[in-house]
């Protein structure tokens, strides 16, 4: 979590394996996708571990996308 809170202005730990971001007004940086991908390759070189990232307006909808998002 201390990785992915490091590139999120607010960061809500739902367990101890997934947290919500909140990304409101990141969309004027950079795209959603795009940052995304930037979390997961920050968390893969900070700790190794691969990680899953959904994207959504909800936290429902982002639970959907994250496991859409598996193989």
């Amino acid at each position: 979590m201390y990785c992915i809170e490091e590139m999120v202005p607010r960061l809500e730990v739902y367990s101890v394996d997934e947290g919500f971001c909140d990304c409101r007004g990141m969309e004027l940086t950079m795209p959603y996708e795009d940052f995304g991908r930037r979390t997961r390759e920050h968390v893969l070189q900070c700790t190794g571990l691969m990680v899953g990232c959904g994207l959504a307006p909800t936290k429902t909808l982002v639970k959907l996308a994250q496991w859409a998002s598996k193989e």
